[in-house]
Formats: C-alpha cells, sequence, structure tokens
C-alpha cells in the first residue's frame, strides 16, 4: 500500500515526508519542551481524566504524538483511528515501540460501547455521520473531550488549504453535538490553533528546500485564516447520554 493518499502531488508527497520525518524528529528531539501542539493534547486529556483500566478512542491527524502521550501520562489502553489508512501505516512504523494501538480502519469499524473515553482532535469531513459513530463506541455516560477545526466561509484560499475536509460552522457543531450528548463547556480555542500553526510554520522556516518553504507557506496562510476569524478551533466536553 502506498504511504501516501490517493492522487497525491510531487509537492504534497514533500510536505508529507518532512511532516513526517523532519517534524515529528523535531518534536522527539525537543520533548521537554513546551510546545502548542502538546498543550492543546494535554488540555484534552485532562478534561475526560483516563484512568488506568479504562479504554480510551484517539481520533486525530498527526502521526501519533497525541495518543502516545495520553498513554504515557494516564496509563489507559488507548486507541487510535485516523480517516486515512496510509496515515495510520506511517504512525505505527514512527511509533514503534509506542503502547497506542493504531488502528488501520475508520470509525465505522470499531465496537460499540467499548470507550470510557473518546478525545478527537481532527478536523472532522461529514460532523453529523462522523459525531453518530463517536456516539455509538462510547459507552453509556462515557465522557468525551471533542476538539474539530471550524469554518466560516469556505472560499477557493480555504479549500485549497483543507484538501478535501468539509468543515462546519460552530452553531452547526454546537447544535448537533447536543442532539446526542450532554455538553458541559463549550470554548473557544482559536488562540491555540494560531498558536499550534505558528510555531509549525516558525519549525518550516528553518528548512530551506522546496518542501520547507511550501511547508512555511501553508501554515502562514492558516494562521492569517485565523486571525481573519474565517477558521478557527473550539473545544466541546460532556458524556454520553
Amino acid at each position: 500500500m502506498s504511504v501516501y493518499p490517493n492522487n497525491c502531488s510531487p509537492v504534497r508527497k514533500l510536505f508529507l515526508d518532512y511532516w513526517r520525518y523532519q517534524l515529528v524528529g523535531w518534536y522527539r528531539e525537543n520533548d521537554n519542551m513546551n510546545t502548542a501542539a502538546e498543550n492543546l493534547n494535554e488540555i484534552l486529556i485532562s478534561k475526560v481524566s483516563p484512568k488506568p483500566i479504562e479504554n480510551v478512542l484517539y481520533y486525530s491527524c498527526g502521526f501519533g504524538e497525541g495518543s502516545t502521550r495520553c498513554a504515557n501520562l494516564t496509563g489507559a489502553n488507548v486507541d487510535q483511528v485516523y480517516k486515512n489508512t496510509w496515515r495510520a501505516v506511517r504512525a505505527q512504523d514512527i511509533n514503534l515501540n509506542s503502547k497506542v494501538n493504531y488502528f488501520k480502519s475508520y470509525l465505522i469499524d470499531l465496537p460499540s460501547n467499548h470507550y470510557d473515553c473518546v478525545i478527537v482532535n481532527e478536523s472532522i469531513s461529514d460532523f453529523k455521520d462522523e459525531l453518530a459513530q463517536i456516539y455509538r463506541v462510547l459507552k453509556p455516560n462515557g465522557r468525551f473531550a471533542l476538539s474539530p477545526l471550524t469554518v466560516i466561509n469556505l472560499d477557493k484560499e480555504v479549500k485549497w488549504l483543507i484538501g478535501e475536509y468539509h468543515l462546519s460552522d460552530p452553531t452547526f457543531i454546537i447544535k448537533e453535538t447536543e442532539q446526542l450528548f450532554d455538553v458541559h463547556e463549550v470554548v473557544e480555542f482559536n488562540e491555540s490553533c494560531f498558536n499550534t500553526y505558528n510555531e509549525l510554520a516558525t519549525i518550516f522556516s528553518t528548512i530551506d528546500t522546496e518542501a520547507g518553504r511550501y511547508c512555511y507557506d501553508n501554515f502562514i496562510q492558516r494562521c492569517e485564516l485565523v486571525s481573519k476569524g474565517v477558521w478557527g478551533k473550539m473545544l466541546l466536553t460532556g458524556i454520553k447520554k
């Protein structure tokens, strides 16, 4: 199986290669640094407070940074699910010694009523459908921390940056979540989103190659979209009804 998504352009492959190897390596070499991405993962983990005997589902992008952090901090049984099988394959290769199980499957393939906690740090494409799957896999009274990207206006620039993703506006996200869950908290996370993108742009600014420049430009544009209020991030927490 290819480690790249279908119809991946050469420059997109360069971007993904640098994300996998340069960026993941940078995080490993600087594991004592208080990074924005690390802060966000720790906030999400703290919201559901997994116990060592509990089953946790981590649904995110990246290559296992958040789920590995969760397993190490809590001692819980952590499963990782991706929306792309190619990303799951690369995460498993990168994190050979991790305690996390990297699924090569989608939410729909996971068992019902199995997880005590679900943590979502991902740009959800079909929010209503995927939220129903999150509800299905959670045990009764299971806890969740949901932090999706949000978008107000899907113009061409935004579509280019987010690729195949269709992001939902905050009002829709809150309404749909309240249909299935008791929502305890709704917080705007735009500052965290901006800080993460700005941090990534800073890292890629030091890589003087075509891929490095491409990645830098990409994350700078993401920062601009967050600053303009076009693109954002939010956090919802609660329990399954």
